[in-house]
């Protein structure tokens, strides 16, 4: 039996679309929350007065703390919070 005969017999299915982006919401909530905290964390410590203060340094910051969220939990069992509760998760070619 060759490879590709193995992963076509997979006993995995493809989620709905439905899971699909009822997940995507779920994450965006979560997202949401992990962004205003960020931004408020950096806009405290530095003392950022404005929106145009700093407004590079900013979106860095958020975009190493997007990062972080995601590079934690999909190497921490492949799954962020939404995508457990929805039961999705990433797997390769062979499971």
């Amino acid at each position: 039996m060759s490879a590709s005969a193995s992963v076509i017999e997979s006993p995995l299915r493809a989620p709905s679309l439905r899971r699909r982006l009822a997940a995507m919401l779920y994450e965006a909530v979560i997202l949401f929350g992990v962004i205003f905290l960020a931004a408020y964390l950096f806009s405290t410590l530095l003392q950022q007065c404005n929106g145009l203060m700093l407004h590079n340094w900013l979106m860095a910051w958020v975009g190493i703390v997007l990062a972080a969220y995601f590079v934690w939990f999909w190497c921490h069992g492949g799954q962020t919070l939404p995508m457990k509760t929805w039961r999705l998760k990433l797997v390769d070619a062979h499971g």
